[in-house]
């Protein structure tokens, strides 16, 4: 039985990237990711939209005025999505509708506008504060890791050192997770530290490669040598997907520039 249990903590199970939920609501990243050049032309879309419609509207569904013009569709579309209403041309028949429409979005992009105007600098501080400890904690992964492959060369305590290994590993792997989906750990100023904790699980997995051939007659520790190889190399392979998801990180401009950019082939 208690070998069963010992085959079984030699597993490594590696976890999906992305399984955990966020901790902001998905109104709040929209909001977070969405840049000012996002807002704005999401702002123009409105406008020229609802410029477009009241010109193009048949009779009795645009404005209560004759020869209608461009300039005054877009005055009023103005007007609307402002909220400011001077009264001077009014929607009527189907053109009421679209006049409420335009005044709710009109209402949400100043609403988003202030907002991000408002917990800009408080972001920036948050940020700062969050990057400096994630960097922090990562170079001390990279430290303990580096004095973790100097044990496993020495060979003292092979069982021993291998499980300490493959656990640190474990709470390594679950913060760098955890942190790249919640936090945007990859996005922001950790791209040197991340490289340097990398460069120290390959160096851990190349001891652990050696230590795997040259004690093939202790059957744990070649097996444990093995699983941490495995190990490493899942987590370094969950990091790289997250790395490649990192895109999500960009304003709806840049996303729709790269897909764009991507359809053509360019």
């Amino acid at each position: 039985m208690s070998k069963s249990i010992e085959e079984q903590k030699l597993i490594p199970k590696l976890e999906k990237p992305h399984q955990k939920t966020y901790l902001t609501t998905p109104m709040g990243r929209f909001v977070e990711r969405a840049s000012y050049l996002d807002l704005f032309i999401f702002g123009f879309i409105i406008i020229f939209s609802s410029a477009l419609y009241f010109w193009l509207a048949p009779n009795g569904h645009s404005l209560n005025k004759d020869n209608i013009d461009i300039l005054d569709t877009v005055y009023f579309s103005v007007v609307t999505f402002t909220s400011l209403g001077y009264g001077d041309l009014s929607p009527i028949g189907i053109g009421r509708f679209v006049a409420i429409i335009v005044v709710i979005l009109g209402l949400i992009f100043i609403a988003l506008l202030v907002g991000k105007f408002a917990s800009e600098r408080q972001q920036t501080i948050l940020l700062l504060l969050h990057t400096s400890d994630c960097q922090r904690r990562i170079s001390n992964f990279s430290l303990e890791i580096k004095e973790i492959n100097e044990l496993l060369k020495n060979k003292n305590n092979l069982e021993k050192d291998l499980r300490v290994a493959f656990n640190y590993l474990e709470v390594i792997a679950k913060y760098l997770i955890f942190n790249a989906n919640q936090a945007r750990l990859i996005s922001f100023g950790n791209e040197s530290t991340l490289a340097a904790l990398y460069k120290e699980i390959f160096n851990l997995q190349e001891t652990c490669v050696e230590i795997h051939k040259t004690e093939s007659s202790n059957l744990l520790v070649s097996r444990r040598s093995l699983a941490l190889v495995s190990r490493c190399h899942g987590m370094v392979r969950q990091m790289v997907v997250l790395h490649k998801n990192s895109t999500e990180d960009k304003s709806y401009t840049e996303l729709f520039i790269i897909k764009l950019l991507n359809f053509f082939n360019v």
